[in-house]
C-alpha cells in the first residue's frame, strides 16, 4: 500500500511539473524581442534580449525595459534624467503588437515586426 501511494505521490509531481511548463511556454508564444515599427509614423522600438531597447523617431534614445505579463514598464534615461513610461501591450499575432499607455493619456498605437 505504501508502494503505490509513493508512486501516485511521483506521477502526481511529474504531472504537475509537466503541467506548469506547458502553461509558461503558452504565456511566452510570443516575444517582444525584435524591431517593432509604428503603422502611422514609422517610429521604432528595438526590444533586445538584454533589456535594452532603443526608441527611434526624429532621434535615437537608448532606453532599458522589464516586462511582466501585461505591462511594459520602459525607463528611458536622456540628459541625465529617468523618464518612466508604462505600457499595456498584447500581441494581436506573432508579427502585430498592440500599446496602450496606462497614463490615461493616448490611444492605441499598433507596431508591425519588422
Amino acid at each position: 500500500m505504501k508502494k503505490q501511494l509513493m508512486i501516485i505521490g511521483i506521477i502526481v509531481i511529474l504531472l504537475t511539473v509537466g503541467f506548469s511548463g506547458c502553461n509558461e511556454e503558452n504565456e511566452s508564444k510570443y516575444s517582444i524581442v525584435g524591431t517593432w515599427t509604428e503603422r502611422d509614423s514609422g517610429s521604432q522600438f528595438i526590444f533586445r534580449e538584454d533589456g535594452t531597447c532603443v526608441i527611434t523617431a526624429n532621434i535615437s534614445i537608448d532606453a532599458t525595459y522589464t516586462i511582466n505579463a501585461t505591462v511594459i514598464k520602459l525607463t528611458i534615461t536622456y540628459g541625465g534624467e529617468n523618464i518612466t513610461s508604462d505600457f499595456g501591450y498584447k500581441f494581436l499575432s506573432n508579427n502585430i503588437l498592440s500599446m496602450t499607455p496606462f497614463s490615461g493619456e493616448g490611444e492605441e498605437i499598433i507596431y508591425d515586426r519588422t
